[in-house]
């Protein structure tokens, strides 16, 4: 699951696979993939990490080689492969450690503390997914292959894109007007894309404070909106939220209110003074940010899909999955679990497998199955 997340810390590794051993310095698991060439491990530096091998500071990353397709893929049953993958290719992704880290942070916390129907990490989060193909419609025109750093899939299947932002460049003005072009393309009916939500997370130390930098990101969002304004009851305008982390998180082990229902800013007040443009609205609140799908049923087939998927956190993984062994077992040429022929024609043949006395007829076997927080651990 690391690929999804791009870099994680150990304790955020627990907490979405719930494998324990895997927060401390001698997680075999975790050794084993160092050992393949399948993730890096490494640590915190600076005045917060003790030493290399304090638990609390282990981050893991996956490895910039070709070694899960050469060496794992072929040894893996299909589910479990979509289970680790997502369908998609192993990819190491962007490692910008400390933006992948409070991103997998602010995911988990959302998992955890707010109505969520899942998070998923930057792999699962482009546009792609998001507002293209992903969504039933064509693939995204040239120029339109980014992502989100994550993304909140609420109960009702609304997708809510999350870009935290550390740095005021030009690059800044340029992701918002791509998304402000996005928003206007698309309609949330059609993809489920509700909105966008840019969490200002300066880096300590910065000369840049967290009030100028709040201010610039608002000033980049509103014009962008303006500028990309959508069609009336899908204003982008309603669709671009700004908030700092420490709107959220005022210090450490804090949260406070408005984080619990994920409440932002948004430039969707009276244009005419800065004091009415910016109005707070709730991510979840479904009058807040609205979501009516043209097909409900469509829009929440990806919480029952993602219930195999081990980027997921686990305790989110409650959805009714689809079973993928009959695929599998399709493409070894046949139609269902094969069945040895008995030894003895003449003797009366039990159908191996079905019910017999106090025992049900049995399932596909644990490297068969897809999905729930119990889906068979992998060893590489």
């Amino acid at each position: 699951m690391i690929d999804s997340w791009r870099t994680v810390t150990g304790e955020q590794l627990a907490a979405i696979t719930g494998d324990t051993a895997s927060a401390g310095a001698r997680s075999r698991t975790m050794a084993e993939l160092w050992a393949a060439g399948i993730a890096d491990q490494g640590s915190l530096t600076g005045g917060m990490s003790a030493t290399g091998s304090d638990r609390r500071t282990l981050l893991y990353r996956p490895s910039r080689t070709k070694n899960f397709d050469r060496d794992v893929s072929s040894r893996i049953t299909y589910p479990e492969w979509i289970s680790v993958t997502a369908g998609l290719p192993w990819a190491s992704g962007g490692q910008y450690d400390r933006h992948n880290i409070l991103a997998a942070e602010l995911a988990l916390r959302i998992a955890e503390y707010c109505e969520a129907g899942a998070v998923v990490g930057e792999k699962l989060s482009t546009w792609d997914l998001l507002a293209y193909r992903g969504a039933g419609q064509a693939a995204p025109p040239a120029g339109m292959q980014r992502a989100a750093d994550a993304t909140l899939i609420r109960t009702d299947g609304a997708r809510i894109a999350v870009e935290l932002t550390a740095s005021m460049t030009g690059a800044l003005e340029k992701k918002v007007r791509a998304w402000a072009e996005l928003l206007n393309r698309t309609r949330t009916a059609d993809t489920a894309l509700a909105a966008v939500v840019f969490v200002v997370a300066t880096p300590p130390g910065k000369k840049l404070n967290r009030g100028e930098a709040v201010a610039r990101v608002r000033t980049v969002v509103q014009k962008a909106a303006r500028d990309y304004s959508g069609i009336i009851g899908d204003r982008t305008q309603s669709r671009m939220f700004v908030v700092s982390w420490e709107d959220w998180f005022p210090s450490a082990h804090h949260a406070s209110p408005e984080f619990f229902t994920l409440e932002a800013w948004r430039p969707s007040g009276a244009p005419f003074s800065p004091t009415t443009l910016w109005e707070k609205a709730s991510l979840l609140d479904v009058f807040d940010t609205p979501f009516e799908p043209l097909y409900p049923e469509d829009a929440l087939a990806v919480l029952d899909n993602l219930t195999g998927v081990r980027s997921v956190p686990r305790w989110l993984r409650t959805g009714n999955p689809p079973q993928l062994w009959p695929m599998a077992i399709k493409a070894l040429g046949f139609t269902t679990i094969p069945i040895p022929a008995p030894e003895d024609p003449e003797r009366e043949r039990v159908l191996l497998g079905a019910a017999r006395g106090a025992t049900s007829t049995a399932g596909a076997p644990k490297r068969l199955r897809f999905g729930g927080p119990d889906v068979p651990r992998l060893r590489p």
